[in-house]
């Protein structure tokens, strides 16, 4: 029983518990302290001893006890005289529920108990899942700023780029926008053409010699070879790059001129995230339109019925989820400015919530999920907690046990 009482201890469930000691003394749990013998000896903990508040050094195991002012065990220890016992006699119960709680079989071992969790603390703990994933998100984003000298544009550049890639073509994409400095484009950044040269180029979509005979293709590979001499660009292995079980909308091509017609309308992008106040204001920077080609192909190739291609909302909702809230978080957390934090968090309530196999998940056990916000927090829910079987460290898994141990309080 030594595990349980040390996890018991340990995550301060037994706070405001009001016991009898051995020794008959009246003890009041404030504090469980800090655990400083591998989860035996908690020294600081605080506790009201008959009304008198001390800071006391505990012990959950025998071999540990000697030295310690109380010691806490789930039976009567005639053996221990001398040292004051906090004896705890229902925590059978206790290792049950933990056993169940992380128990592998089940996908949702804490889906009984979600139906009944009071609406005001489902709201707080999606809120700050929801901030956890932002934070989770960041991490990247600042490595970037580390590696970019603090050129937020460029970083911005990366991450949008990544995210258009939607999954699949991430990696891809954020290979092909590190290739491809954004200095490089901005100095070309009124011809939406040459943008589209150097951006298919570097992509490695400009090497295959029986698309010659498609004029369109012929400009963009003449106008490749001589800004690749220019700028001596690299180019990119198109095995990077993902087509099968790809949507024709999502195909790399159609990504990329719009990302070109992104780049060449919207400049600085970075700034304009940041000077977007509201939801339209941030939607309307994506309404853009690539180059006419584009309107009767989904690649170089095939033909298709004529279509002004644009960003969908669908599209737009994933790039800000994925790229602009994050991109706002870190800056948030950069110059200490909650604003922006404030508007990435309103920026995926803005958003459609995904709909995936995790999300589903939360949303069967009893979760509504209304915008993205919430869907993000699942993602950090299921990837933090649930997967890891983390239990206690999640406020849903904590509050499950503290209401069992309550029960005998």
């Amino acid at each position: 029983m030594e595990n349980i009482l040390s996890f018991v201890w340990r995550y301060n469930l037994l706070k405001g518990g009001k016991f009898t000691l051995s020794n008959g003394e009246k003890a009041e749990i404030i504090s469980s302290g800090m655990d400083c013998n591998g989860d035996l000896i908690f020294s600081d903990a605080l506790l009201r001893i008959d009304d008198n508040t001390q800071k006391l050094r505990v012990a959950v195991s025998p071999a540990s006890h000697k030295g310690c002012d109380i010691y806490v065990t789930d039976r009567e220890e005639s053996s221990f005289e001398g040292t004051p016992m906090l004896i705890l006699n229902f925590l059978d119960e206790v290792e049950i529920l933990r056993k169940k709680l992380i128990s592998k079989f089940e996908e949702l071992p804490c889906n009984e108990y979600i139906k009944d969790m009071p609406s005001i603390f489902v709201t707080d703990l999606i809120s700050s899942l929801a901030i956890e994933r932002l934070q989770d998100k960041s991490d990247r984003i600042k490595e970037w700023y580390n590696s970019y000298n603090g050129d937020w544009e460029e970083v911005c550049y990366i991450s949008v780029a990544r995210s258009l890639g939607f999954g699949v073509n991430g990696n891809a994409f954020e290979a092909l926008a590190k290739a491809l400095p954004l200095r490089f484009l901005q100095k070309h950044s009124d011809s939406l053409f040459q943008l589209e040269a150097m951006l298919f180029g570097v992509a490695g979509l400009l090497n295959d010699n029986s698309l010659s005979g498609i004029p369109y293709y012929k400009r963009l590979a003449n106008e490749f070879a001589f800004l690749q001499n220019k700028f001596a660009l690299p180019v990119n292995d198109i095995k990077l790059w993902k087509f099968s079980s790809v949507r024709p909308s999502n195909f790399p091509h159609q990504r990329i001129a719009l990302f070109a017609a992104l780049i060449h309308s919207s400049m600085p992008l970075f700034a304009k995230f940041v000077d977007a106040e509201s939801d339209d204001d941030l939607r309307k920077i994506f309404n853009i339109y690539p180059s006419d080609f584009w309107d009767t192909h989904y690649n170089f190739t095939s033909e298709t019925p004529p279509l002004r291609k644009c960003f969908g909302k669908a599209a737009i909702d994933l790039i800000i989820i994925n790229s602009v809230a994050p991109l706002l978080y870190a800056y948030s957390e950069y110059i200490r400015n909650e604003k922006f934090a404030d508007r990435a968090i309103s920026f995926l309530e803005g958003c459609k919530a995904e709909n995936n196999g995790i999300v589903r998940k939360y949303v069967n056990g009893g979760i509504e999920c209304k915008s993205a916000l919430a869907s993000q927090a699942f993602i950090a829910l299921n990837n933090n907690y649930c997967n890891p079987r983390n239990c206690i460290r999640c406020k849903i898994g904590y509050k499950i046990f503290r209401d069992e141990v309550k029960k005998n309080l």
